[in-house]
């Protein structure tokens, strides 16, 4: 987990990364790195790598909070986005850009309901025993992987930098097992992961805009239902 923190008045950005590294540390997650941005410009690039953002509303350099998260917005990242301001009024602006919290500065102890909400929903990571295409053993988070195939008797997982992994097992077993971060079967040969779906109609989903695999009609309506369970979260 990539936790981004914008702030340009580095006394609160410490004092916010402190928070989030003691909350870290009492609910026992390890695997995270928190990245500290003084302003947009050093941000922007690093978008598509920062799974949760802590945004200050108020920035000095005449940009605030909302202009960048707009930005952003267009850009069509999975990333979360947690406002930060000491002025409450802003808080029904943050719903235009669809923060995923707004949090007072001056209540800091916020910021642990929206870690535990975020972790519980989104980073809930489940690493796997695999090999690489040279036979190579290795961990992979099933969390980045964008859907998972049947090949005669391995089990081929693909990944969202491209890599494949193998191993074996039963495709119904791995997606009832890890059915709660977002893994569903929709044919008997692919398993996907909700979370990158982008699009779906009665015969195929489409993940990540250029991946299209069929779904059987007998799995359809269960992959509806779940789906619309999964973004009502989001």
């Amino acid at each position: 987990m990539i936790i981004g923190i914008v702030d340009d008045e580095a006394v609160w950005a410490e004092k916010i990364k402190e928070y989030i590294e003691e909350y870290l540390g009492l609910v026992d997650v390890k695997d995270y790195k928190i990245n500290l941005y003084a302003d947009e410009k050093i941000l922007l690039p690093e978008v598509d790598n920062i799974d949760l953002l802590f945004l200050d509303v108020e920035l000095t350099d005449g940009k605030n909070g909302f202009d960048i998260a707009e930005y952003i917005q267009q850009l069509d990242c999975k990333m979360k986005i947690c406002f930060l301001t000491s002025h409450i009024e802003f808080a029904r602006l943050g719903y235009k850009v669809n923060a995923y919290r707004y949090i007072d500065k001056l209540h800091l102890e916020e910021i642990d309901e929206a870690l535990a909400s975020y972790i519980s929903t989104f980073a809930n990571a489940s690493y796997i025993d695999c090999k690489n295409a040279l036979g190579v053993e290795c961990k992979i988070n099933l969390g980045e992987v964008i859907y998972i195939e049947k090949l005669d008797r391995k089990i081929c997982y693909r990944m969202k930098d491209g890599a494949a992994y193998y191993n074996e097992g039963n495709l119904k077993d791995i997606a009832e097992e890890y059915q709660d971060i977002g893994l569903i079967l929709i044919q008997r040969s692919f398993v996907i992961n909700m979370k990158y779906v982008d699009s779906y109609d009665s015969r195929q989903v489409t993940l990540l805009g250029e991946i299209s695999l069929n779904i059987s009609r007998d799995r359809l309506q269960d992959f509806k239902k779940r789906y619309f369970d999964y973004r009502r979260k989001m």
